[in-house]
């Protein structure tokens, strides 16, 4: 049994070696950020924009994350932070990424969000605020999205939002 497990492991081996070497070469670079003292890992590099580049730290159980978390890592299109206890999101958490796409700050326990917290995001597409603890939003969270097409507010304790908000 042995020897063909190993026989296995040489026959992937001797298949992988003579692939070409586009095939064998990582397909993503990847970039640490550390929260809490803990290092987790985004995909992506911030020098190669033709990469799908993403941010998970979903279910991480964080509590909070610094201003400077995304700094170094401009070509992120997606952050998911949704399933931690996050209570308050730092006003420019996303600055300096020109190229997000899709954030996802569900389930988590925000009370409140800044009005420019997604300012100067024109490339947004997606952005997930469902499932927190909202009693309000500002008039102003949306001015200037133009790409925005999905924009997920269910589960919160809102009672009504800004006439504003979706005119901007």
């Amino acid at each position: 049994m042995v020897l063909k497990a190993q026989h296995l492991v040489w026959s992937s081996l001797a298949v992988l070696l003579s692939a070409p070497v586009a095939l064998v070469e990582p397909a993503q670079a990847h970039h640490s950020v550390t929260i809490e003292g803990t290092q987790h890992w985004c995909a992506g590099s911030s020098h190669d924009s033709s990469k799908d580049n993403e941010c998970d730290l979903s279910s991480k159980t964080l509590t909070s994350v610094p201003e400077d978390l995304f700094s170094g890592l401009s070509n992120l299109q997606r952050i998911d932070l949704s399933s931690n206890s996050l209570t308050i999101v730092p006003e420019d958490l996303f600055s300096g990424l020109s190229n997000l796409q899709r954030i996802d700050l569900s389930s988590n326990s925000l009370t409140i969000v800044s009005e420019d917290l997604f300012s100067g995001r024109s490339n947004l597409q997606w952005i997930s605020l469902s499932s927190n603890s909202l009693t309000s939003v500002p008039e102003d969270l949306l001015s200037n999205l133009t790409n925005l097409t999905h924009f997920y507010l269910g589960a919160n304790m809102l009672t009504s939002v800004p006439e504003g908000l979706f005119s901007g």
